[in-house]
């Protein structure tokens, strides 16, 4: 049986490490943003607002310009035909997530084509080259659908070892966007 009482507790010190910028303290919208961004993951891009407005772009995929191992291509003379590709990537399979939200813009899933051993060092078919250019133009229209302005961040992932757990059904790479 316990007796009634005031007892007197040892001292408690609570430490912590400032995780996100103290803007975004009311927040929990961005905090897998700045999680990913303080452990600095090999291979991850990490693009915020003040970026966004330096490059002024007009399209979302032209953010990518900057970020090593992303190419932007443009095509035409008006530069309004653009492609967005990995290089590292074969398959052309890079996920997109919006808002935390995975958007499953290419058939099949996002799943990347299981490997033909016999076919490793064999060039690529005229139809195989077809479907990498139709993904490149298809993941700069998805990327497009989101205005630079509406960005509050953007990760990017280039290449399969750097892809975080949570974009593990991304293929070759992951592009994370954050609106406002």
């Amino acid at each position: 049986m316990l007796e009634p009482g005031a007892y007197v507790l040892p001292e408690i010190e609570v430490t912590g490490k400032g995780s996100k910028p103290i803007e975004f303290a009311w927040t929990t919208k961005y905090d897998d943003f700045f999680r990913r961004r303080r452990l600095g993951l090999p291979g991850g891009t990490f693009i915020d607002r003040d970026e966004i407005r330096r490059q002024s772009a007009m399209r979302t995929a032209e953010l990518l310009k900057n970020v090593p191992g992303a190419r932007v291509i443009y095509r035409g003379q008006s530069g309004r035909g653009i492609v967005v590709e990995f290089p590292r990537c074969k398959s052309g399979h890079v996920g997109v997530w919006l808002d935390g939200r995975k958007i499953n813009w290419q058939s099949g899933q996002q799943q990347a084509e299981g490997v033909n051993l016999s076919q490793i060092n064999q060039p690529p078919n005229q139809k195989e080259i077809e479907e990498r250019n139709r993904k490149r133009e298809e993941l700069a229209e998805v990327l497009d659908r989101v205005h630079p302005l509406q960005i509050e961040f953007m990760e990017v992932y280039r290449g399969i070892g750097s892809i975080p757990g949570e974009f593990g059904d991304a293929g070759c790479g992951a592009i994370a966007i954050w609106t406002r």
